[in-house]
């Protein structure tokens, strides 16, 4: 759930112009934008690894592509449900939910079957 706070302030900073939240979307993950090393399966195999707490799946990546692909995941989770679905997703998880069970309740699938749809989107976002 990491990148939801860039997400949000971006959201909330630029609310009133599209032009300024997509400059600011801009610095924010222009590092993965036409860079073919961001293809579908690279998502896929970044976003699937594992969803446990341990930060170990990542050590490999770069530091920030946990926020930028984090930016952009939000933003797709936002599109589909709402604005709120962050924090709701957030409040779940602290109330001692796992993010599997959040995630299948909030969107009425597995994470599983949603990282092959999530990578799809994603590297036609960035291609």
């Amino acid at each position: 759930m990491e990148g939801g706070a860039e997400f949000s302030q971006a959201a909330a900073v630029y609310y009133a112009s599209y032009d300024a939240y997509l400059a600011e979307r801009q610095r924010d993950t222009g590092e993965l934008i036409h860079n073919a090393t961001y293809s579908e399966a690279w998502f896929n195999a970044y976003l699937g690894p594992s969803t446990s707490p341990s930060w170990a799946p990542w050590e490999t990546y770069p530091q920030w592509r946990i926020y930028d692909v984090g930016f952009l995941v939000s933003e797709i989770f936002s599109a589909i449900k709402g604005p709120d679905v962050i924090m709701q997703m957030y409040k779940d998880v602290a109330g001692g939910k796992n993010f599997e069970t959040v995630f299948a309740e909030t969107f009425g699938m597995s994470w599983a079957d949603a990282v092959p749809i999530l990578s799809r989107a994603l590297a036609k976002e960035v291609a």
